[in-house]
């Protein structure tokens, strides 16, 4: 052996180890999915999976090649944390390994230079598959029969899916196709994922639905349908169109309420157009139509480059149809039914729009502006007649409402709110049954606004032809909405005709109508109210009101016939003027001061006065001031013509709100002549005598 062939010999069994290496190499290499694929192995792989107690994965079967792709059969899939099963009859990735691992190399490649060519296809298909998801009501069957598949291509084609799944027991239907496409960067931006999608939704079950959504949350039982198909092209934010409508109903809930039955809500309609353009979501439109009224939404959602959403502008158009909206929520809410012929086809047609700069919730209300409002038009008050109350025998009171509401809201915390409302048709019975009396129409205005952290109602009046009411000032609300100061300046002007029509109605008297109204007299008052809320344990310590009110032309005649009814009282005939003065710091410190004049008055017929009694010029003077629950009466003083009394002293009002005389003191004097001569059919003189002078002292 020549030394050529020495040194070549060494070489020559190095190269051929190194092949056979190589070759035992490839032949793992090439056995490598079959092996993995086998029983042992795969119970191996499993049994480390479900070492995670939330899961647990099992598959039967599953076979992988190099040339073949990847099947997998019988796969069982349960989440435990959350009751959600899945299974799957197959899953099949029609693809070589070869060409999987291409595109994963041309994927990950691409986040440090742009994505290349791979000329790689496939397709990964799920057959037969169904998911169950468990709720608090038990197991549910949400949808089976689910068949996805997904063309793959090279990244920078369309890769083309179609999604299909029925409801088992309602037979509803969800198809989804669309395609979209993969470019990667370095930076993952959801901008650079374009997709194409057309979504069709029938016949699927709305509690199944919601379920699927939180399978842990109470509800109560849903029944309705939901249908509808949606069209969107997203491109990322610089390119995103949505259309399409989506119908829901009818809807009947059970379970909300005490009540078993259930309850109808109607049809729901969600017509959608959006449009984004330059980090920009405009709404196009957005209606959401249901029975008792619609809203329409436009505006636009503003984002910021770091596709965060920063911004908020939105339009909005409401219109509610209050005869559904209040029979659906009384029913649905408060357990009460109103018939139809209640209702009075009443609208509420509601606009406005909303801004906001930032969406931090520390500092949204810091943020935002807004503008609402409201148009009532014949909104029926007679449906609130047929609620429960609390209180039994509250008189009926219908009536219609319009009149206009509106609201503006401006960083930091200011709030401006007017309301200017009418009612008209106006109607008062004490039962259901009884008769009903009108009264003149009402305005109500009222005006509320922000000042830092406290909201004050700045005015409200009520105004009618018979009466008015103006408070200035009014309630403090602070931030967390509980009341801390009513401060107000009252004002206010009554027609007794009118409270004595609806007091004689209340007690079931006949009302006599023609006594003129402005005999029947007229209240006028002003005051002023400052109490802390803050503490309620102490509201009655903290108050502080006083009042005047003055009382002019009050007309006896007409009460006397509606409240004072028997033949043997008196007619009386006489007006009377007073004032009153009424002072209170805390309910035990009580001042008040009432002057009281009558002119005339005239009393005939009855057992009293079977001819007739006249009082002239009578004035009656009262000062009374409390502390403490003990009443002084500085003095009560009665003067007339014909008999003059003055009354003074002390009263103990006690906890049962019987009051203790203490010290009492009467003094006066009555003419005895005067008497004889105002009633001289009761008080009759033997014949030939005559009372020609005497007076009478009381001590």
């Amino acid at each position: 052996m020549s030394p050529t062939e020495k040194k070549r010999k060494p070489i020559l069994k190095a190269l051929m180890i190194g092949v056979l290496i190589l070759c035992i190499f490839v032949a793992i290499i090439a056995v490598l999915p079959s092996v993995v694929s086998i029983k042992p192995v795969r119970q191996i792989i499993l049994a480390q999976v479900n070492k995670n107690p939330e899961l647990q994965v099992e598959v039967a079967v599953w076979k992988i090649g190099w040339i073949s792709g990847a099947t997998a059969n019988d796969i069982k899939v349960e989440l435990k944390e959350f009751d959600i099963s899945f299974n799957a009859e197959s899953v099949n990735l029609d693809m070589s390994l070869f060409s999987l691992i291409k595109l994963g190399t041309t994927l990950n490649g691409a986040r440090t230079k742009p994505a290349r060519k791979c000329d790689v296809e496939g397709q990964l298909i799920l057959s037969n598959a169904a998911l169950r998801v468990s709720n608090t009501t038990g197991q549910l069957e949400v949808l089976e029969k689910i068949n996805f598949s997904l063309d793959i291509k090279d990244p920078k084609k369309q890769w083309v899916y179609k999604l299909n799944a029925v409801q088992n027991y309602n037979q509803g239907n969800i198809s989804l196709i669309g395609n979209l496409k993969l470019i990667v960067d370095d930076k993952f931006q959801p901008d650079r994922f374009p997709i194409n999608a057309f979504l069709n939704i029938s016949g699927i079950d709305v509690f199944t639905a919601i379920a699927a959504l939180n399978p842990k949350l109470p509800m109560p039982e849903i029944t309705g349908d939901l249908n509808g198909s949606l069209k969107a092209s997203y491109a990322g934010l610089n390119a995103l169109e949505t259309s399409g409508k989506i119908i829901l109903g009818p809807i009947s809930v059970s379970g909300i309420t005490q009540n078993e039955s259930s309850t109808d809500f109607g049809t729901l309609a969600l017509d959608l157009d959006l449009n984004g353009e330059d980090k920009k979501i405009e709404i196009k439109k957005a209606q959401l139509v249901a029975d008792f009224g619609n809203v329409v939404l436009e505006g636009n959602l503003t984002v910021s480059p770091s596709n965060s959403l920063t911004g908020v502008s939105i339009g909005w158009d409401a219109f509610v149809d209050t005869d559904a909206l209040t029979g659906f929520a009384g029913k649905t809410l408060l357990n009460w039914n109103i018939d139809p012929k209640d209702m009075h086809g009443g609208k509420i047609q509601i606009k406005g729009n909303l801004d906001l700069d930032s969406l931090d919730p520390d500092f949204i209300f810091e943020h935002i502006t807004a503008n609402l409002s409201a148009s009532v038009a014949k909104v029926n008050l007679g449906v609130f007649s047929k609620m429960p109350v609390l209180v039994e025998n509250l008189p009926v009171v219908t009536g219609i409402v319009d009149g206009e509401i509106n609201a503006t809201v401006n960083p930091p915390d200011q709030v401006k709110l007017n309301v200017n409302l009418g009612l008209n048709q106006i109607t008062l019975a004490t039962t259901q049954t009884a008769k009903a009396i009108q009264i003149e129409p009402f305005a109500f205005e009222m005006t509320a606004e922000s000042e830092g952290n406290l909201v004050k109602i700045q005015k409200a009046s009520v105004t009618s032809d018979f009466a008015k009411l103006a408070i200035d000032g009014g309630l403090e609300l602070s931030s967390n909405n509980v009341p801390v100061n009513l401060k107000a300046e009252l004002s206010g002007k009554l027609l007794l005709e009118k409270l004595a029509e609806i007091g004689a109605h209340i007690l079931n008297k006949p009302f006599n109508t023609s006594v003129p109204a402005e005999d029947w007299g007229v209240l006028d008052f002003t005051g002023e109210l400052d109490c802390n809320l803050e503490d309620p344990a102490k509201i009655a310590d903290e108050l502080d009101l006083s009042a005047n009110a003055k009382l002019r032309n009050f007309q006896f005649a007409p009460i006397r016939k509606i409240f004072l009814d028997g033949e043997d009282i008196p007619n009386i005939n006489g007006v009377m003027v007073a004032d009153l003065f009424c002072n209170m710091k805390g309910t035990d410190r009580i001042k008040t001061n009432l002057e009281l004049t009558v002119p005339a008055v005239l009393l005939s017929g009855g057992k009293l006065a079977p001819d007739k009694f006249a009082f002239n010029n009578i004035k009656l003077n009262a000062d009374i001031s409390g502390e403490n629950n003990v009443y002084t009466i500085k003095s009560i003083s009665l003067n007339s013509p014909m008999l003059s009394l003055l009354s003074s002293g002390s009263v103990i009002i006690q906890t049962n709100g019987l009051p203790h005389i203490l010290d009492f003191k009467h003094s006066g004097s009555l003419e005895i002549p005067k008497i004889f001569a105002q009633l001289p059919n009761l008080l009759k003189l033997k014949e030939g005598m005559t009372c020609r002078a005497g007076t009478l002292n009381i001590a």
